[in-house]
């Protein structure tokens, strides 16, 4: 598993380990959550404030998933080329790739949702 999530969002998530969420397949008998930590604790988590370009309000997205949820087509192979820059004395390597990605499996993965104050 994997999640990603702003770092505004990993540092409460540190700061208040012990905080319950609202999870839908609670231990009906016990009436026991997981906690935050507990739950991501399995996830490889990443921080990213690329995830505020996705949303708009003082609302952020963050995401737990399994990679086999995610794919990538490439259409072509990497085309990697080398240019001399004599000034730096070093070469700049290009980079181009044609390529698309897409969501596979939506049950893999679940889109959450943080306020995205500290």
């Amino acid at each position: 598993m994997a999640a990603v999530v702003h770092p505004y969002h990993a540092y409460q998530l540190v700061s208040e380990p012990d905080y319950t969420f609202a999870n839908p397949r609670c231990d009906a008998q016990t009436k026991q959550c997981a906690t935050a930590s507990s739950a991501l604790s399995a996830a490889s988590t990443y921080t990213s404030q690329l995830t505020s370009l996705l949303t708009v309000t003082a609302t952020q997205k963050g995401a737990v998933f399994a990679p086999e949820s995610l794919c990538i087509a490439m259409k072509r192979d990497f085309n990697l080329e080398t240019e001399r820059n004599a000034s730096l004395r070093a070469f700049e390597l290009n980079a181009t790739a044609v390529y698309g990605v897409a969501e596979l499996d939506d049950s893999y993965g679940v889109e959450m949702f943080f306020d995205a104050t500290l």
